[in-house]
């Protein structure tokens, strides 16, 4: 008796768990339609609801993550580079020229407005991560040229690591000063603007180097012939859309409109020999590399 009763409440407990399968998946589709109509009827309370900020783009923990964090640049052709990664930027960094390639990170509304420390403090320092073939501070010292940064102090504010990590000398290039302290300044300032009215962008700062560059210090820092910027809207609120810009590193004056040296990022992938967004598979990448519309940017 004992056996039958086992075999026959088998089946129950089948029929009652196909049951609840059931149940579960009906209350499933339930629940999805209702987020859809919620997302429909109301997007704004929708998106912040389940981790987005306006429709612009994925936040976790405040600050957007995209397709474009680890899309870092890629060297079309063989140039000897290491790429290192700190909190908040990653680098390209040539031992030889004991100087960067290129800088890239994410800058954000909220990061450009939760100002939290300043740079009053901050010294230049060796960054951690190389052992050897790097540049010191004193290689600056009355060679005519800034110690200019890549990623801008300005940018990493938000934070006493980035901003004690902007000062890591991976991160600095010499520059000269009319660029440095005008025209760029003023670029990277416009930049900032950029990103609380976007929401999010993703930059990469980076020099173009001669064949045989002329150099600084005991330590023979290369002087890049030329330094760009290339900025990439990825808020996701009207399309992507993307700026890039290539200056002389020479002096310039005060008058002069940063504006007036925008290009296409095809136009500095040509001159650099980079693939700015390489890793980013999207049908809309190469319509924003070879478009400059300089209306999307005011």
């Amino acid at each position: 008796m004992a056996q039958k009763k086992i075999y026959k409440s088998a089946p129950k407990k089948t029929a009652n768990k196909s049951s609840s399968n059931k149940l579960i998946r009906t209350i499933s589709i339930i629940i999805a339609i209702g987020i859809i109509l919620f997302y429909i009827i109301n997007p704004n309370k929708a998106q912040k609801l389940f981790g987005l900020s306006n429709g612009q783009g994925v936040v976790t923990d405040g600050f957007v993550i995209s397709e474009f964090v680890d899309a870092y640049p890629i060297f079309l052709s063989f140039t000897p580079n290491e790429i290192y990664e700190h909190t908040y930027y990653g680098l390209s960094y040539s031992d030889d020229y004991k100087a960067p390639y290129w800088v890239s990170y994410i800058l954000t509304k909220k990061m450009v407005n939760v100002h939290k420390v300043d740079r009053d403090d901050e010294q230049f320092t060796r960054d951690p991560v190389l052992d050897d073939n790097y540049a010191i501070t004193s290689d600056y010292t009355n060679s005519g040229y800034d110690r200019g940064h890549m990623c801008p102090a300005g940018d990493m504010n938000f934070d006493q690591t980035a901003m004690t990590e902007t000062f890591y000398m991976a991160n600095i290039t010499p520059q000269k000063p009319g660029l440095n302290r005008q025209i760029w300044k003023e670029l990277e300032e416009q930049v900032r603007d950029w990103a609380v009215e976007n929401d999010s962008l993703y930059i990469v700062v980076g020099a173009i180097y001669s064949n045989n560059p002329q150099r600084i210090g005991d330590n023979d820092v290369a002087i890049p012939d030329k330094l760009y910027k290339v900025i990439a809207d990825i808020s996701y609120a009207d399309g992507y859309k993307a700026i890039a810009f290539v200056f002389e590193n020479k002096d310039y004056n005060s008058d002069e409109e940063f504006m007036d040296y925008a290009i296409s990022v095809d136009e500095l992938e040509q001159l650099t020999n980079i693939d700015f967004f390489a890793n980013y598979q999207s049908s809309g990448v190469e319509q924003i590399e070879a478009t400059l519309d300089l209306s999307l940017w005011k």
